[in-house]
């Protein structure tokens, strides 16, 4: 694992609803204060709070059509497409709204509209995962459920750790990740959110990275990227190992939170 910077940040945040609770417990966040750009991180969410807005609300089948590939391979076009039929100022107030507590979402000052451009910490992360987790509409049901879909190649091996920890299969563990590092940034980002469901509630963790790079890197980074999948194998280089280590301590606060 790399030895992190001064300038490096690694956040975790975890939370739990115990099995019959009607609210989420959270961890205390760790790793600072700093917002970061989400990427794809918050698709699944969104994508949820999408399915009760105009256009989608009167047309299921044409979000599921878009939804499911926004989440199981995060894909961005049909994202950035429910982002313009929806709006992005709609989305993010409707997934605030469906918050058990105020979730703090800002898109960048100057930046272009784009859903991976707002700007999230990990509490901010787990509140809307939490709240997704919660939720019995069927739109979150399918969302979670393909969350369990996500292939391996877009976990970061982090599914493995969390069944170990909570004594389930790993098909259980719901994974929704993102990664990005764009032309103005000296940081390369790699995020994951868990979401298992056991016999005693329901696990969340939240990691967000964001891991200096050299100019070398960054320039043949931006030389390979097309859709996302490509550059897989630079953030599991890069932050791979510090992305499972993390999510091994925020897993072990969401147990925390289970068992109180």
């Amino acid at each position: 694992m790399r030895r992190l910077r001064p300038t490096d940040t690694v956040q975790t945040a975890a939370f739990a609803v115990p099995a019959g609770a009607a609210e989420p417990a959270f961890a205390a966040a760790d790793g600072g204060a700093e917002r970061l750009r989400c990427a794809s991180v918050l698709k699944a969410p969104l994508l949820w709070a999408a399915a009760g807005l105009a256009p989608y609300a009167g047309a299921p089948a044409d979000w599921e059509r878009l939804a499911r590939e926004a989440v199981t391979v995060s894909a961005n076009a049909p994202t950035v497409e429910v982002w313009d039929a929806c709006g992005g100022e709609a989305l993010l107030g409707a997934l605030a709204a469906r918050t058990a507590a105020r979730l703090e979402l800002e898109r960048e000052p100057g930046s272009p509209r784009s859903f991976g451009r707002v700007l999230v910490g990990a509490q901010d992360v787990a509140r809307a995962y939490a709240a997704l987790a919660l939720s019995d509409d069927g739109a979150a049901r399918r969302v979670r459920g393909w969350m369990l879909e996500v292939p391996a190649r877009q976990t970061f091996g982090v599914r493995a750790p969390v069944a170990r920890g909570l004594g389930v299969d790993a098909a259980s563990v719901g994974v929704k990740a993102g990664w990005f590092c764009d032309s103005d940034e000296e940081r390369i980002r790699t995020h994951v959110v868990t979401v298992t469901a056991t016999g005693a509630g329901v696990v969340g963790t939240v990691v967000l990275t964001a891991l200096g790079a050299g100019a070398a890197a960054r320039r043949a980074y931006s030389a390979a990227y097309r859709y996302g999948d490509e550059v897989l194998g630079v953030h599991e280089q890069h932050a791979g190992a510090v992305v499972r280590a993390a999510t091994e301590r925020a897993l072990a606060a969401a147990r925390t939170l289970l068992a109180a």
